[in-house]
């Protein structure tokens, strides 16, 4: 099958298209009202993607929400996970989050440059890098202060790992933060790519 074309930013949709049918509303009303706590889980994972995609200056092609791995970084392939301490919910008084854990797990494969499925499981790209957002140092002083400390990069960590030394554990399906800092030193942004350009040399 053909290569399966991936735009440049530049094709991405602008925030000012209307939403047919209603009063005015935008796209980016839509952005805002759907994806602007990125201390959420689910829209924090993106936000780590995008950290490492920026480190890496490969952030010029819009996310492929569906391919088998993260990023595309010239012939290598990254794995992006991201976890934190810090939830976008408040935790009841005298119950303690559950320890933060990174997901490992082996999965299928739909390849979005050929556009073919694999059922087998398998880790796929190259290397991951795990993002753990530990927050700042000193308390928020509101609740706004806390949901904008994940946009600093400073507040986050970052754990660059060869996948064949997460195959080595098997087919574990999750690794702590705890493990995941006692093996492995952590980087912080500006440290990303050359980290994963040494561990991608050396794996080579």
């Amino acid at each position: 099958m053909d290569e399966l074309p991936v735009g440049n930013l530049e094709d991405a949709l602008s925030h000012e298209i209307p939403i047919a049918g209603t009063n005015g509303a935008t796209l980016g009303d839509f952005w805002k009202w759907g994806y602007s706590d990125v201390l959420v889980n689910t829209i924090r994972a993106v936000f780590g993607e995008y950290l490492v995609a920026l480190a890496l200056g490969i952030d010029t092609k819009p996310r492929i929400d569906w391919d088998s791995v993260d990023l595309r970084y010239g012939d290598s392939t990254v794995e992006v996970k991201t976890s934190s301490a810090i939830q976008a919910w408040p935790h009841p008084e005298g119950v303690t989050p559950s320890p933060s854990r990174f997901d490992i797990a082996r999965h299928g494969r739909w390849d979005a440059s050929t556009g073919n499925y694999s059922e087998e499981k398998n880790r796929w790209s190259d290397c991951y890098v795990f993002c753990l957002y530990k927050g700042p140092s000193s308390t928020p002083a509101n609740d706004q202060e806390r949901r904008t400390s994940v946009l600093n990069s400073d507040h986050w960590q970052f754990f660059v790992v060869a996948t064949s030394d997460l195959d080595a554990l098997g087919d574990q399906k999750s690794i702590a933060v705890a493990e995941i800092q006692r093996k492995w030193p952590p980087k912080n942004f500006s440290q990303i790519r050359n980290a994963i350009d040494s561990e991608l040399t050396f794996r080579h």
